[in-house]
């Protein structure tokens, strides 16, 4: 019985250490995406080109990418999947 007891109060504390874990990786991701969508925001205004035009030049090289998914990046507003990179 106290082994059961013991078992439970380290996965407790596992699963309270796992989720602090995920809060802090996803901090760091947040930040990632916001830099990423600012710079590719204004790398892509620098150029003169649409959100549209970003998305197509993209796709011509290989890369699933819809002017939606430019748009959500550029206003940070949504996570996007950058894995399509």
């Amino acid at each position: 019985m106290l082994h059961r007891v013991r078992l439970q109060e380290l996965q407790d504390q596992h699963e309270s250490e796992i989720g602090e874990i995920r809060a802090q990786t996803r901090e760091s991701f947040e930040w990632w995406e916001k830099s990423f969508g600012v710079k590719t925001r204004d790398w892509r205004k620098a150029r003169g080109w649409s959100q549209d035009d970003l998305a197509q030049r993209l796709n011509e090289l290989g890369f699933e990418m819809h002017q939606t998914t430019v748009a959500k990046s550029n206003a940070v507003r949504a996570r996007c999947e950058w894995p399509k990179l």
